[in-house]
């Protein structure tokens, strides 16, 4: 699968919009993830931020968009890439990232590795660029790791 892979870049989208409309909605419905997620997903955040831990079917990703939406205000992705299968699809892009408690916008890069199933997420591994940065974006004064 090439950068230019059309299937691939329709399961992203899907899985972007899917988290977009689902943290934009007043009434929560995992139905709306169900479009782009697997029953059985699973998403590996980092220790640094806070909204760590492994996030377990469709309702732990529910609870990973609650959290994450409480951090920021807007978040936004550009120049989205890929490369891989199904089994194994790497992407980046630029990240964009506005903090709710201090209203700072930043942009860095941003990869991640997913394995999909019948065109759903099964696992995620997200790799942040600075961890740090979001952290004091935040208003964290240190790097320490975060427990939920």
């Amino acid at each position: 699968m090439s950068t230019t892979d059309t299937s691939a870049m329709l399961m992203l989208e899907r899985m972007f919009l899917a988290e977009m409309t689902y943290m934009k909605s007043g009434h929560k419905d995992t139905a709306i993830l169900a479009t782009a997620f697997h029953p059985d997903v699973v998403v590996h955040e980092p220790s640094s931020l806070p909204y760590c831990g492994d996030w377990n079917g469709l309702h732990g990703i529910a609870t990973l968009l609650c959290q994450m939406d409480r951090c920021f205000s807007d978040m936004r992705v550009q120049d989205l890439q890929c490369a891989g299968t199904e089994a194994h699809l790497y992407v980046s892009c630029n990240l964009f990232l506005t903090a709710r408690a201090t209203g700072i916008t930043i942009q860095q890069p941003f990869v991640e590795i997913l394995r999909f199933e019948n065109g759903l997420l099964l696992e995620g591994r997200p790799y942040y660029f600075d961890t740090t940065e979001i952290g004091r974006a935040l208003g964290h004064e240190s790097s320490s790791a975060f427990s939920r």
